[in-house]
C-alpha cells in the first residue's frame, strides 16, 4: 500500500504501446482517486503528467456546470 498526502491508497498501473498510466485510490469507504500519473511514450522525451487531488467535494450545486452563454451571444443553427 502507498500513502498519498497521508491517505492509504491502492496503487494500480496500466501500460499500452503509447502510454503508461497509474492511479492511487483511497482504501476504505471512500474509494476516490488521489493521484494520477500518465506517461506518453510516443513523444520524444516521454513527458509525464501528474494530477494530485487534494479535496474531493460532492456538495457542489447541480447547476454549477450548466452552460451559460455570454451576454450578446447569438445562437446559430444546429447541424
Amino acid at each position: 500500500m502507498d500513502h498519498i498526502d497521508g491517505v492509504e491508497c491502492e496503487h494500480l498501473a496500466f501500460r499500452n504501446l503509447d502510454n503508461d498510466w497509474q492511479i492511487w485510490v483511497e482504501l476504505g469507504a471512500r474509494p476516490i482517486p488521489h493521484k494520477y500519473v500518465i506517461t506518453n511514450k510516443a513523444v520524444t522525451g516521454m513527458p509525464q503528467y501528474t494530477l494530485r487531488i487534494k479535496e474531493w467535494r460532492t456538495d457542489v450545486a447541480a447547476d454549477a456546470f450548466a452552460f451559460k452563454s455570454a451576454d450578446g451571444a447569438i445562437r446559430v443553427g444546429r447541424g
